[in-house]
Protein backbone atom coordinates (compact mmCIF):
# COMPACT_ATOMS: atom_id res chain seq x y z
CA UNK A 1 0.00 0.00 0.00
CA UNK A 2 1.51 3.07 -1.13
CA UNK A 3 1.12 6.83 0.95
CA UNK A 4 0.83 10.18 -0.63
CA UNK A 5 2.43 12.48 1.98
CA UNK A 6 1.64 10.27 4.63
CA UNK A 7 -1.99 9.55 3.38
CA UNK A 8 -3.69 6.80 2.63
CA UNK A 9 -6.39 6.70 0.26
CA UNK A 10 -9.67 6.13 1.93
CA UNK A 11 -10.48 2.68 0.17
CA UNK A 12 -7.52 1.35 2.49
CA UNK A 13 -9.17 2.13 5.30
CA UNK A 14 -11.70 -0.88 7.42
CA UNK A 15 -13.95 0.12 10.51
CA UNK A 16 -14.07 -1.41 13.83
CA UNK A 17 -15.74 -0.80 16.49
CA UNK A 18 -17.74 -1.56 19.75
CA UNK A 19 -20.82 0.79 19.98
CA UNK A 20 -19.20 3.87 21.51
CA UNK A 21 -16.59 4.78 19.31
CA UNK A 22 -15.04 3.75 16.04
CA UNK A 23 -11.25 3.24 14.94
CA UNK A 24 -10.31 3.27 11.19
CA UNK A 25 -7.52 1.08 10.46
CA UNK A 26 -5.19 1.34 7.14
CA UNK A 27 -4.57 -1.92 4.83
CA UNK A 28 -0.23 -1.26 6.28
CA UNK A 29 -1.41 -1.45 9.90
CA UNK A 30 -1.64 1.69 11.05
CA UNK A 31 -4.73 3.15 13.42
CA UNK A 32 -5.03 6.69 12.13
CA UNK A 33 -8.47 7.51 13.57
CA UNK A 34 -9.54 6.79 16.81
CA UNK A 35 -11.53 9.34 19.39
CA UNK A 36 -11.17 8.67 22.72
CA UNK A 37 -13.17 7.32 25.14
CA UNK A 38 -16.17 7.94 22.53
CA UNK A 39 -17.20 8.87 18.98
CA UNK A 40 -17.94 12.80 19.94
CA UNK A 41 -14.61 12.79 21.64
CA UNK A 42 -11.26 14.78 20.61
CA UNK A 43 -9.32 12.40 18.80
CA UNK A 44 -6.54 10.27 20.19
CA UNK A 45 -5.03 9.10 16.72
CA UNK A 46 -5.47 11.61 13.81
CA UNK A 47 -2.85 10.58 11.10
CA UNK A 48 -5.78 10.24 8.80
CA UNK A 49 -6.01 14.10 9.13
CA UNK A 50 -2.39 14.95 10.10
CA UNK A 51 0.12 12.53 9.57
CA UNK A 52 2.86 14.25 11.70
CA UNK A 53 1.28 15.04 14.71
CA UNK A 54 -2.01 13.36 14.37
CA UNK A 55 -0.61 10.29 16.23
CA UNK A 56 -1.27 6.46 15.58
CA UNK A 57 -0.86 2.74 16.60
CA UNK A 58 0.79 0.54 14.05
CA UNK A 59 1.17 -2.84 13.66
CA UNK A 60 2.90 -4.38 10.50
CA UNK A 61 5.84 -6.99 9.21
CA UNK A 62 9.36 -5.56 8.83
CA UNK A 63 10.45 -4.61 5.59
CA UNK A 64 8.19 -4.58 2.31
CA UNK A 65 4.98 -6.81 2.43
CA UNK A 66 1.51 -7.67 0.02
CA UNK A 67 -1.66 -7.25 1.93
CA UNK A 68 -5.04 -8.56 1.86
CA UNK A 69 -7.84 -8.41 4.27
CA UNK A 70 -11.61 -8.93 4.90
CA UNK A 71 -13.99 -8.81 8.26
CA UNK A 72 -14.12 -12.53 9.83
CA UNK A 73 -17.56 -13.99 8.44
CA UNK A 74 -20.80 -11.27 8.89
CA UNK A 75 -18.94 -9.56 11.89
CA UNK A 76 -17.08 -6.29 12.40
CA UNK A 77 -14.00 -8.51 13.28
CA UNK A 78 -11.27 -7.80 10.72
CA UNK A 79 -9.19 -10.20 9.25
CA UNK A 80 -5.79 -8.73 7.71
CA UNK A 81 -3.23 -10.96 6.09
CA UNK A 82 0.55 -9.96 5.73
CA UNK A 83 2.23 -12.26 2.93
CA UNK A 84 6.36 -11.13 2.62
CA UNK A 85 9.19 -12.68 1.22
CA UNK A 86 9.76 -14.73 4.67
CA UNK A 87 6.37 -15.91 5.47
CA UNK A 88 2.70 -15.12 6.47
CA UNK A 89 0.93 -13.41 9.22
CA UNK A 90 -2.66 -12.75 10.15
CA UNK A 91 -3.67 -10.05 12.63
CA UNK A 92 -7.34 -9.97 13.53
CA UNK A 93 -8.41 -7.36 15.51
CA UNK A 94 -11.68 -5.54 17.40
CA UNK A 95 -12.81 -3.15 19.96
CA UNK A 96 -14.06 -6.22 22.22
CA UNK A 97 -17.39 -6.68 23.97
CA UNK A 98 -18.36 -8.33 27.03
CA UNK A 99 -21.41 -10.67 27.40
CA UNK A 100 -22.67 -8.36 24.46
CA UNK A 101 -22.33 -4.92 26.39
CA UNK A 102 -19.70 -2.52 26.96
CA UNK A 103 -16.91 -2.70 29.06
CA UNK A 104 -15.91 -0.13 31.49
CA UNK A 105 -13.24 0.92 29.43
CA UNK A 106 -11.89 0.51 26.20
CA UNK A 107 -10.11 -2.25 24.89
CA UNK A 108 -8.54 -3.19 21.28
CA UNK A 109 -7.32 -5.98 20.71
CA UNK A 110 -4.72 -7.15 18.19
CA UNK A 111 -4.13 -10.66 17.73
CA UNK A 112 -0.81 -11.98 15.59
CA UNK A 113 -1.40 -15.51 14.23
CA UNK A 114 1.91 -17.25 12.47
CA UNK A 115 0.50 -18.81 9.00
CA UNK A 116 3.67 -19.78 7.05
CA UNK A 117 7.39 -19.17 7.92
CA UNK A 118 8.87 -16.77 10.31
CA UNK A 119 8.07 -12.97 10.18
CA UNK A 120 9.81 -9.98 12.03
CA UNK A 121 6.84 -7.51 13.21
CA UNK A 122 7.00 -3.90 14.42
CA UNK A 123 4.35 -1.85 16.26
CA UNK A 124 4.77 1.73 17.42
CA UNK A 125 2.00 3.48 19.70
CA UNK A 126 2.14 7.15 18.97
CA UNK A 127 -0.76 9.00 20.70
CA UNK A 128 -1.59 12.51 20.23
CA UNK A 129 -4.66 14.01 22.85
CA UNK A 130 -7.08 16.62 21.74
CA UNK A 131 -6.87 16.53 18.31
CA UNK A 132 -2.42 16.20 18.82
CA UNK A 133 -2.84 19.20 20.99
CA UNK A 134 -1.33 17.57 23.87
CA UNK A 135 1.82 15.51 23.38
CA UNK A 136 1.29 11.76 26.03
CA UNK A 137 3.38 12.06 29.23
CA UNK A 138 5.01 8.33 29.13
CA UNK A 139 4.97 7.39 32.94
CA UNK A 140 5.76 3.60 34.66
CA UNK A 141 3.28 2.05 36.92
CA UNK A 142 4.45 -1.01 38.27
CA UNK A 143 5.89 -3.06 35.60
CA UNK A 144 3.98 -1.51 32.72
CA UNK A 145 4.41 1.88 30.96
CA UNK A 146 1.47 4.41 30.43
CA UNK A 147 0.76 6.91 27.74
CA UNK A 148 -1.06 9.93 29.71
CA UNK A 149 -2.74 13.34 28.54
CA UNK A 150 -6.03 14.94 28.44
CA UNK A 151 -7.92 13.19 31.20
CA UNK A 152 -6.98 10.10 29.44
CA UNK A 153 -4.67 7.04 30.23
CA UNK A 154 -3.71 4.31 27.88
CA UNK A 155 -2.00 0.73 28.37
CA UNK A 156 -0.48 -1.14 26.02
CA UNK A 157 -0.34 -4.92 26.85
CA UNK A 158 2.11 -7.12 24.44
CA UNK A 159 2.26 -10.97 25.19
CA UNK A 160 4.51 -12.58 23.11
CA UNK A 161 4.87 -9.33 21.20
CA UNK A 162 7.98 -8.43 22.47
CA UNK A 163 9.31 -5.87 25.13
CA UNK A 164 8.05 -2.62 24.97
CA UNK A 165 10.21 0.06 24.78
CA UNK A 166 9.39 3.52 26.27
CA UNK A 167 10.49 6.73 24.00
CA UNK A 168 9.71 10.39 25.20
CA UNK A 169 6.33 10.71 23.36
CA UNK A 170 5.61 7.23 22.23
CA UNK A 171 5.91 3.03 23.01
CA UNK A 172 6.85 0.72 20.72
CA UNK A 173 7.88 -2.99 20.28
CA UNK A 174 9.52 -5.64 17.65
CA UNK A 175 9.06 -9.44 17.81
CA UNK A 176 9.20 -12.52 15.37
CA UNK A 177 6.62 -15.11 15.36
CA UNK A 178 6.36 -18.66 13.22
CA UNK A 179 4.08 -20.50 12.26
CA UNK A 180 1.65 -21.97 14.43
CA UNK A 181 2.49 -18.99 16.96
CA UNK A 182 0.19 -16.39 18.56
CA UNK A 183 1.49 -13.34 20.02
CA UNK A 184 -1.43 -10.60 21.45
CA UNK A 185 -1.24 -6.72 21.65
CA UNK A 186 -3.58 -5.29 23.98
CA UNK A 187 -4.84 -1.86 24.12
CA UNK A 188 -6.80 -0.24 26.67
CA UNK A 189 -8.23 3.06 27.54
CA UNK A 190 -9.34 4.75 30.73
CA UNK A 191 -10.93 8.36 30.56
CA UNK A 192 -10.61 9.78 34.41
CA UNK A 193 -11.59 6.55 36.32
CA UNK A 194 -8.34 4.12 36.82
CA UNK A 195 -6.62 2.26 34.49
CA UNK A 196 -7.52 -1.76 34.16
CA UNK A 197 -4.56 -4.28 33.30
CA UNK A 198 -6.53 -7.26 31.69
CA UNK A 199 -5.06 -10.80 31.65
CA UNK A 200 -4.53 -12.38 28.34
CA UNK A 201 -6.85 -14.93 28.94
CA UNK A 202 -9.61 -12.38 29.07
CA UNK A 203 -8.90 -10.07 26.31
CA UNK A 204 -8.27 -13.38 23.76
CA UNK A 205 -11.87 -14.50 25.12
CA UNK A 206 -13.10 -11.35 24.77
CA UNK A 207 -12.19 -11.35 21.29
CA UNK A 208 -13.72 -14.70 20.30
CA UNK A 209 -16.83 -13.63 22.07
CA UNK A 210 -16.92 -10.32 20.42
CA UNK A 211 -17.00 -12.14 16.84
CA UNK A 212 -20.22 -14.18 18.39
CA UNK A 213 -21.67 -11.14 19.11
CA UNK A 214 -22.13 -9.71 16.21
CA UNK A 215 -22.85 -13.17 14.32
CA UNK A 216 -25.46 -13.46 17.10
CA UNK A 217 -26.58 -9.90 16.26
CA UNK A 218 -27.12 -10.10 12.26
CA UNK A 219 -28.73 -13.48 12.95
CA UNK A 220 -31.43 -11.91 13.86
CA UNK A 221 -32.44 -10.48 10.65
CA UNK A 222 -35.03 -12.35 7.91
CA UNK A 223 -33.92 -10.64 4.49
CA UNK A 224 -33.96 -12.33 1.72
CA UNK A 225 -33.75 -10.10 -1.11
CA UNK A 226 -31.16 -9.57 -3.64
CA UNK A 227 -27.66 -8.49 -3.00
CA UNK A 228 -27.80 -10.12 0.65
CA UNK A 229 -24.48 -9.98 1.30
CA UNK A 230 -23.79 -6.42 0.69
CA UNK A 231 -26.96 -5.53 2.60
CA UNK A 232 -25.42 -7.30 5.72
CA UNK A 233 -22.25 -5.49 5.34
CA UNK A 234 -24.31 -2.27 5.05
CA UNK A 235 -25.96 -3.19 7.96
CA UNK A 236 -23.24 -3.35 9.94
CA UNK A 237 -21.38 -0.74 9.05
CA UNK A 238 -24.41 1.53 10.30
CA UNK A 239 -24.54 -0.40 13.45
CA UNK A 240 -20.78 0.98 14.15
CA UNK A 241 -22.13 3.91 13.77
CA UNK A 242 -25.32 3.60 16.48
CA UNK A 243 -23.97 4.95 19.95
CA UNK A 244 -24.74 2.08 22.18
CA UNK A 245 -25.20 3.91 25.24
CA UNK A 246 -28.57 6.40 24.41
CA UNK A 247 -29.39 4.82 20.74
CA UNK A 248 -28.08 7.62 18.59
CA UNK A 249 -26.87 7.36 15.43
CA UNK A 250 -23.66 9.31 14.74
CA UNK A 251 -23.51 11.05 11.35
CA UNK A 252 -19.45 9.41 10.67
CA UNK A 253 -16.90 8.29 12.66
CA UNK A 254 -14.86 10.61 11.46
CA UNK A 255 -15.46 14.82 12.04
CA UNK A 256 -17.81 15.95 9.54
CA UNK A 257 -17.25 16.01 6.37
CA UNK A 258 -16.80 19.09 4.29
CA UNK A 259 -20.90 20.88 2.81
CA UNK A 260 -19.23 21.50 -0.51
CA UNK A 261 -18.47 18.21 -2.61
CA UNK A 262 -15.26 16.94 -1.77
CA UNK A 263 -12.82 14.25 -3.38
CA UNK A 264 -12.42 10.92 -1.84
CA UNK A 265 -12.16 7.30 -3.24
CA UNK A 266 -14.59 5.10 -3.00
CA UNK A 267 -13.74 1.19 -2.70
CA UNK A 268 -15.51 -1.08 -5.21
CA UNK A 269 -16.31 -3.00 -2.14
CA UNK A 270 -19.12 -0.22 -0.86
CA UNK A 271 -20.37 -0.64 -5.24
CA UNK A 272 -23.26 -2.94 -6.20
CA UNK A 273 -22.69 -4.99 -9.27
CA UNK A 274 -24.68 -2.13 -10.92
CA UNK A 275 -22.32 0.30 -10.30
CA UNK A 276 -24.26 2.40 -7.81
CA UNK A 277 -23.65 2.86 -4.26
CA UNK A 278 -25.13 0.54 -2.09
CA UNK A 279 -28.08 2.43 -0.07
CA UNK A 280 -25.97 2.26 3.50
CA UNK A 281 -23.58 4.23 1.80
CA UNK A 282 -25.49 6.68 -0.17
CA UNK A 283 -26.72 7.82 3.21
CA UNK A 284 -23.36 7.60 4.92
CA UNK A 285 -21.68 9.57 1.96
CA UNK A 286 -25.25 12.18 1.66
CA UNK A 287 -22.78 14.91 3.25
CA UNK A 288 -19.71 14.49 0.71
CA UNK A 289 -22.10 14.61 -2.30
CA UNK A 290 -24.97 16.61 -3.01
CA UNK A 291 -26.69 14.25 -5.22
CA UNK A 292 -26.06 10.36 -5.40
CA UNK A 293 -29.76 9.39 -6.41
CA UNK A 294 -28.44 9.06 -10.10
CA UNK A 295 -25.03 9.19 -10.09
CA UNK A 296 -22.14 6.20 -9.89
CA UNK A 297 -20.70 6.14 -6.59
CA UNK A 298 -18.69 9.38 -6.49
CA UNK A 299 -16.52 8.19 -9.52
CA UNK A 300 -12.78 8.88 -10.21
CA UNK A 301 -12.47 10.96 -6.82
CA UNK A 302 -9.24 10.73 -5.39
CA UNK A 303 -7.72 11.51 -1.65
CA UNK A 304 -8.73 12.35 2.00
CA UNK A 305 -9.19 14.13 4.34
CA UNK A 306 -12.13 15.42 3.25
CA UNK A 307 -12.37 18.48 5.38
CA UNK A 308 -8.84 19.36 3.69
CA UNK A 309 -9.59 19.63 0.54
CA UNK A 310 -12.90 22.18 0.30
CA UNK A 311 -11.89 25.79 -1.49
CA UNK A 312 -11.72 28.67 0.56
CA UNK A 313 -15.18 30.77 0.48
CA UNK A 314 -14.38 34.03 -1.12
CA UNK A 315 -15.64 37.34 0.23
CA UNK A 316 -18.85 38.49 -1.06
CA UNK A 317 -18.66 41.39 -3.16
CA UNK A 318 -20.53 44.62 -1.82
CA UNK A 319 -22.87 45.75 -4.69
CA UNK A 320 -23.25 49.75 -4.88
CA UNK A 321 -26.91 51.28 -4.06
CA UNK A 322 -28.74 51.58 -7.31
CA UNK A 323 -26.70 48.56 -9.05
CA UNK A 324 -29.84 46.30 -8.75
Amino acid sequence: MKRRDGFALISSYAAIGDGRTVALIAADGSIDFLSLPSLDAPTTFAAMLDPERGGRFTLAPAGDFEVSRRYAGRTNVLETTYRTGAGVVRVTEALTLQDGGLLPWVELARRIDGMEGSVPLEWRLEPRFDWGREPPRIVRRGERFVAEGAGLQLGIHAWDAGEVEPEDDALRGSFEIAAGERAMLALVAAYEQPLHAPSRDHVEARLDATRRVWERWLGMWAYDGPWEEEVARSALALKLLVYAPNGSIAAAPTISAAPAPARAVISPAFRTPRGRCRPAVRGFFASIQRSTSSTPCMREWSWFPISYFQEPKRPREKMPRGSR
